[in-house]
């Protein structure tokens, strides 16, 4: 066989390869039925909540009159930034239960010297400080804890609800009360 002719069979075959490869990329690439895009903003008491995530729960997870199985895990988690404001894009359409949990964000529990007594004014300082220490150490914009009614942890209890269609949803602030 020639040397020509072999290298036509090998271009040929890198031709083949390059198209196949082009059709496998697009293909990984299509993002299958359309999602939704959506952005809004949770606050407590009219102040935005800094951080946490919000849960979302198929509103279908559990049938009517019945609790929602414990290992039924959220369908999708969605960060809120440290501004109270949230935005996600490409979410499954479809009814949702909402809970907001803040907890991970929580700081650890004071570490005191055994035997020592602290009232809670002290305690109170105490948490101050070391919440000043941490915004100094993380910057103004970084997400910090904001305490929550615990209703708002379970979907069972947070008596919240999303709709989400495919493409652009309006904006959807979750404003919590007691």
């Amino acid at each position: 066989m020639s040397c020509s002719r072999i290298s036509r069979i090998v271009v040929h075959s890198l031709q083949v390869s390059v198209v196949c490869l082009g059709a496998v990329v697009i293909a990984g690439c299509s993002s299958g039925p359309g999602g939704g895009s959506v952005k809004g903003k949770v606050s407590y008491h009219n102040a935005p909540v800094t951080g946490g995530n919000i849960l979302l729960y198929k509103a279908d997870a559990g049938s009517a009159g019945q609790k929602m199985s414990a290992n039924a895990g959220p369908a999708a988690t969605i960060a809120i930034h440290a501004d109270g404001t949230f935005d996600v894009v490409q979410l499954a359409p479809g009814e949702y239960k909402v809970a907001i949990e803040t907890d991970s964000l929580q700081p650890p529990p004071i570490k005191t010297v055994p035997g020592l007594k602290m009232t809670p004014e002290q305690e109170a300082l105490m948490r101050q400080a070391q919440e000043k220490a941490k915004v100094a150490q993380q910057g103004e914009n970084m997400v910090r804890y904001v305490q929550i009614p615990a209703k708002y942890r379970s979907p069972a209890t947070s008596g919240l609800t999303w709709t989400i269609r495919e493409g652009n949803n309006d904006s959807k602030d979750f404003d919590l009360t007691e």
